[in-house]
């Protein structure tokens, strides 16, 4: 597992499967929008994403599934209470799914290079 953090707005490129793993289909994560999510979404530095293990590929694009957590004190009771302003217990913990370049080799045979087919890769870095 690692962690991610925001370079830049998250909230048009913060994604929600609403296929399954064998046939994904991407789409804005509704919970990306909300008043209380937004602001840590939109503003870089103020969304940590912490990697939930899964990774789906889907036309040469990257997915990695993600849960919100905060570097502000957007956070209720130290973080027990999920996001700050969800009142619904299960949608405190916001899960989604952020693009990442992919890691294709050419045709050739030669070296494996990152790439991405289409779509728009998530503003964020690694962090540790």
């Amino acid at each position: 597992m690692g962690y991610y953090i925001n370079l830049g707005s998250l909230v048009s490129t913060f994604y929600v499967n609403t296929g399954t793993d064998a046939a994904p289909t991407f789409s804005t994560n509704i919970y990306a929008q909300s008043t209380y999510t937004s602001s840590l979404l939109q503003t870089a530095g103020a969304a940590i994403l912490r990697s939930q293990g899964k990774v789906v590929v889907s036309s040469g694009r990257v997915f990695r599934k993600v849960q919100l957590m905060a570097s502000t004190n957007a956070v209720v009771n130290n973080g027990t209470d999920g996001v700050g302003g969800l009142d619904n217990a299960p949608n405190n913990y916001i899960t989604g799914y952020i693009e990442l370049p992919g890691l294709l080799n050419d045709a050739s045979g030669g070296p494996w290079s990152f790439t991405r087919a289409v779509g728009t890769m998530s503003p964020v870095a690694r962090l540790g």
